[in-house]
């Protein structure tokens, strides 16, 4: 499995700038005028760029020609080197100057047992092991073949990678160790003159042979007691150090047997560390808050015919999945609802929250579920039609869940499946998709041969609301507008372009602007939907829809006046919508209750500090 060094050297730097020494500032103004305070780093006379380190320890590398001609001239008297012995060789790389910052213990020897992707000087790619690197000639295995090669012959960041692992090997690999050996090569040369005779002399009394001491074995360095820790240390960011003391403020995500996962700010992704990279106080503290995290793992209850199996305690109580990323939350609900105010079943509904400086917002809540529904004329308990004005009513939901199979409970599962039987014999499932980047969910349902009226899938997400619907009939403008803030969703209509609203304002006056731009399209077929600012912060979500057989809508929902009410979207199959409008002609639908996976709605979290 290859890693990827090379950006972790280029993400690496700004860390161990930051713990050297403070520099002199200088003046700096561009072009323009402009002047700000930073030390100088480094001059490249050839690439004509000037490196400096701002005030806030961000490292800044300049082109000359952006800075006025003072500050052209200040560059190159500060990067003047001292007259050099002899000429220096020129530099290899661009990335040399990053490369000379670069402590190796941010590195491990795994780096030198793993397979690396090269480019050449002309863009090709090869994936092989690092072997060598003497004078300019790079050695590689490909596979089971050994190539030395020029390193001129590399694209600079190849060249820089060779340098970097060359650093790990002189560290990691004792003197002399070819890691594969090959056959010794046998070098001709030109015939010598004999060895001349030895001169004698007197013979020298052969010392005896002194046993070596017996080795003592290196006592085991203790581990330091782990601290105490509390709930609130789990959240909170601590400033953890490498084993050369270098640090780092993250917080803690989890930990296991090798390494601790921990959330660094500004960063997406997950930072992975070897225990054997942190300090002893570090490894002492990332042990406690996983122990302690370990103790607070709430109780698990099981599952039975309509209830899935699932937490029995803590924030995740009655979930069935959950998982927690730096940006997100989310958790699959193991509880069937029925919702009596507008009649409908929800199935296990998928429930997302952004996440805040390690802390749930709870008003940002959005949720997903599956719906099965079906067309049919309503029968009360002694099997005689409900009439209303003289004809029969319709059901368009359908009171779905005799049983269900239960998943084991998961906190790291990517993809979880849930099976059942409908109250009519029909079977289901439907599948969840959970990554640290956003969810999916999709399914179908295969309808018993006996049953004349054929299920229907649709899903509905549920979009954030900042007040209900009787808070919102209560509110005054100034009220409305201050809930709202700066919150702000985009529809991007299949036929039409992309328009934003305010969470303010009144879905009268959103519609009638999209039927303004659309030119007579359907307002409310969409392909994407968005939504920034408040509540999310600087974070964003983003419902996404590329299928083409099934169609994606919005509305205000039932009741809703304002935006920040939240809007409803529904997934359908085109030729489930075609069906609610031909009630009478049902049977010739049958077999049409799927939302495959290639036609779901993605929902991503965007994490924006």
């Amino acid at each position: 499995m290859k890693k990827p060094y090379l950006l972790a050297l280029i993400l690496l730097c700004p860390i161990q700038f930051l713990l050297g020494q403070n520099e002199t500032l200088y003046p700096w103004t561009d072009t323009q005028g402009r002047t700000l305070q930073a030390s100088f780093i480094s001059f490249d006379a050839a690439a004509q760029i000037v490196t400096i380190k701002l005030t806030n320890g961000v490292i800044y590398p300049a082109p000359l020609s952006s800075l006025s001609n003072p500050s052209q001239a200040l560059a190159k008297q500060l990067g003047a080197p001292p007259p050099p012995p002899a000429p220096p060789p020129a530099a290899a790389s661009p990335f040399d100057a990053i490369l000379a910052e670069v402590t190796q213990e941010m590195v491990g020897p795994e780096a030198l047992d793993i397979e690396h992707e090269w480019k050449s000087a002309d863009g090709r790619a090869l994936q092989a092991k690092f072997v060598s690197l003497e004078g300019d000639q790079l050695t590689l295995i490909m596979k089971t073949k050994q190539f030395t090669i020029g390193l001129n012959n590399f694209a600079a960041e190849s060249q820089t990678l060779a340098k970097m692992l060359q650093s790990v090997a002189a560290k990691h690999r004792p003197a002399g160790l070819d890691p594969t050996p090959l056959p010794a090569k046998v070098t001709a040369s030109a015939p010598s003159s004999p060895p001349p005779a030895p001169v004698p002399t007197a013979p020298v009394a052969t010392p005896k042979p002194v046993a070596p001491p017996p080795a003592v074995p290196a006592k085991p360095v203790a581990a330091l007691p782990l601290p105490k820790v509390t709930e609130a240390d789990l959240e909170k960011s601590h400033t953890w150090k490498n084993s050369s003391g270098n640090p780092l403020e993250a917080s803690f995500v989890a930990a296991d047997e090798k390494a601790i996962t921990l959330k660094l700010p500004r960063r997406l992704s997950p930072y992975i560390l070897p225990w054997n990279k942190l300090s002893p106080e570090s490894v002492a503290l990332g042990k406690a808050l996983q122990k302690l995290k370990k103790s607070l793992v709430p109780s698990i209850l099981p599952g039975n015919e309509r209830t899935l199996a699932r937490y029995g305690s803590g924030k995740w109580k009655n979930y069935n999945t959950i998982i927690e990323s730096v940006a997100f939350e989310g958790g699959i609900s193991a509880i069937r609802s029925y919702d009596k105010e507008y009649p409908r079943h929800l199935m296990f509904p998928l429930d997302l929250w952004f996440v805040k400086d390690g802390v749930r917002m709870e008003e940002t809540k959005m949720t997903m579920t599956m719906q099965p529904f079906a067309m049919a004329k309503r029968f009360d308990e002694k099997g005689k039609p409900i009439m209303r004005d003289g004809k029969q009513e319709w059901s368009f939901h359908r009171r779905w869940l005799k049983s269900v199979s239960s998943p084991e409970v998961s906190n790291d599962r990517r993809k979880t499946s849930i099976e059942g039987v409908l109250d009519n014999g029909s079977k289901f499932e439907f599948n969840y998709e959970l990554s640290q980047s956003g969810v999916s969910v999709w399914g179908e349902v295969k309808d018993s041969p006996k049953e004349d009226f054929p299920t229907h899938m649709r899903m509905f997400i549920w979009s954030t609301s900042l007040a209900s619907t009787a808070e919102a009939a209560q509110m005054t403008a100034p009220q409305i507008k201050e809930t709202a803030g700066d919150g702000m969703f985009y529809l991007d209509l299949v036929k039409g372009r992309k328009l934003k609203f305010p969470f303010s304002d009144q879905f009268v006056t959103i519609k009638k602007k999209l039927r303004d731009e659309s030119k007579g399209e359907d307002i409310s077929i969409v392909k994407t939907v968005e939504y920034k600012g408040s509540p999310f912060g600087d974070h964003r979500a983003k419902l996404e829809h590329k299928a083409k057989k099934n169609i994606l809508r919005w509305d205000e929902g039932y009741g809703a006046k304002f935006a920040l009410q939240g809007i409803r979207m529904e997934l359908i199959p085109m030729e489930s919508e075609e069906a609610k409008r031909d009630k009478e002609n049902q049977k010739k639908y049958k077999g049409i209750g799927e939302i495959g996976y290639s036609d779901r709605v993605q929902v991503k979290i965007y994490r924006g500090d």
